[in-house]
């Protein structure tokens, strides 16, 4: 039998998880937008909503990123050279000068291509080892919080 370590209470515990699976809610909304040709249209969105209690139970959980930084700054860096390729494909295009001038258009293409390739080689791992490590902060978080329990006279949240 588990017992509040707070107030000794035996009746009223409950656990964190089965609380926080009883207390959200989901559901499926019809939401309204304005189209770009001033039509009015409306689609179904998925809601999901949780009563306060289980709000709380679960604040500290680990919260997954949008990345919105990470994948401006992967956009902005793969901008350089993708330019550069553009301009030394142009450049081998439409000009008509020295060999030894086509010749550094063309090492430029070369190592433009190089980086570019790596750069998303690096975003690829990078995202990758961030997926990883928020799986395991994630299950971390699980393992503790499936030990977790509630008591419903004093409020206290403990684990066993």
């Amino acid at each position: 039998m588990i017992q509040c370590p707070r107030c000794g209470n035996v009746d009223r515990i409950g656990k964190a998880s089965v609380i926080v699976e009883n207390e959200t809610y989901y559901s499926t909304e019809v939401r309204g937008a304005a189209l770009a040709n001033g039509q009015y249209g409306s689609y179904l969105q998925n809601v999901t909503s949780q009563s306060e209690l289980a709000r709380n139970l679960t604040a500290d959980e680990p919260k997954k990123g949008t990345g919105c930084w990470g994948n401006l700054l992967v956009i902005s860096l793969l901008s350089f050279p993708t330019l550069g390729i553009l301009l030394s494909c142009s450049g081998l295009a439409y000009m008509n000068g020295p060999d030894s001038l086509r010749t550094q258009l063309m090492i430029y293409l070369l190592v433009s291509v190089l980086v570019f390739i790596a750069l998303i080689v690096i975003s690829v791992i990078v995202s990758h080892q961030q997926k990883n490590s928020f799986n395991r902060r994630h299950n971390n978080w699980y393992n503790m919080f499936d030990r977790r329990y509630y008591c419903g006279s004093c409020g206290t949240c403990f684990q066993i």
